[in-house]
């Protein structure tokens, strides 16, 4: 079994007892070290023996290992982008439950040995040129280790194909100011959305989108950044994600946006949990024994 240490420091571990099959009543049994000892970090080996009524014994061993908490390179984030950072909905009202909200609770809840910190620094109706401009400020201010950056919807608001340049342009000019201030960048595609909201918001960017998207993925290779792929994690599909306006999500669509998010986190920046040998789990053996053994 494997056994998660909260604070680095040796822990109780409760086991369960090994099933002894047949065997003369009563039976006494005994494991060291015992359940709810104090384990140290690492791998311990449990012995578990059983003597019967008529003297016959035997015994079987298991490990238990204990891991240190999991904990991240980087512990302050900023949230850089428009209104779906800053987290409104289809009403231009902000919610509470913002995807920077919901991110810094699934950090917090991992990474139970450090202080995260994640900084909305979302701006409703900003485009990327102007973005990029305020960007330089609040990275300035901030000094974040990360920057979570996802921006470029309003400019296709209207349903111009030329303004996809204008998105890519931008985000590379953010990312490259991120990155020459030693900011570790996490780019975002733009997520999915649906013609016929109300008001209708999604129409002008619906077919725009996707093509933006690809451009964004070959930016994040070319700069060697991390992608976050909210398209992706939307399953390409507004629904059940985004708000009645056809743009900007719901309740789940926030969620999901963090769970993105944090999975691109966890696997990027978070240490390694242990030594090579932590991991490490192996069955009781069943043993050859006259009345069938212990398990």
């Amino acid at each position: 079994m494997t056994v998660q240490s909260l604070d680095s420091n040796a822990t109780p571990v409760v086991y369960e007892p090994p099933q002894v099959i047949a065997g003369e009543t009563p039976l006494r049994t005994a494991c060291s070290p015992p359940s709810g000892a104090i384990f140290q970090l690492g791998l311990t080996t449990v012995t578990c023996s059983t003597t019967d009524a008529v003297a016959r014994t035997d015994a079987c061993t298991f490990t238990v290992t204990v891991t240190p908490p999991p904990k991240l390179s980087a512990t302050t984030f900023m949230a850089f982008g428009n209104s779906i950072t800053e987290g409104k909905n289809a009403f231009s009202t902000a919610v509470s439950d913002n995807y920077p909200a919901n991110l810094r609770a699934m950090l917090a809840a991992r990474y139970t040995t450090q202080t995260i910190t994640v900084l909305n620094k979302g701006l409703g109706g900003e485009h990327t040129p102007e973005g990029s401009d305020r960007l330089e400020t609040e990275l300035d201010a901030a000094r974040p280790d990360a920057l979570l950056l996802e921006e470029g919807v309003n400019d296709l608001l209207g349903g111009d194909p030329s303004k996809v340049v204008q998105v890519v342009d931008g985000l590379r000019d953010m990312v490259q100011k991120a990155k020459s201030r030693g900011v570790r960048v996490f780019l975002a595609t733009l997520i999915p959305a649906r013609a016929g909201g109300t008001p209708p918001r999604g129409d002008g960017p619906l077919l725009l989108i996707p093509v933006a998207n690809a451009q964004i993925r070959l930016l994040a290779q070319s700069e060697g950044v991390t992608l976050v792929d909210l398209y992706e994690g939307f399953a390409g599909s507004p629904d059940p994600y985004i708000d009645v306006d056809g743009l900007h999500p719901n309740e789940l669509g926030y969620r999901k946006i963090a769970e993105t998010f944090f999975n691109a986190i966890k696997a990027t920046m978070e240490g390694p949990l242990s030594p090579a040998s932590f991991g490490l789990v192996r069955n009781m053996p069943t043993a050859a024994f006259p009345f069938e053994g212990v398990r």
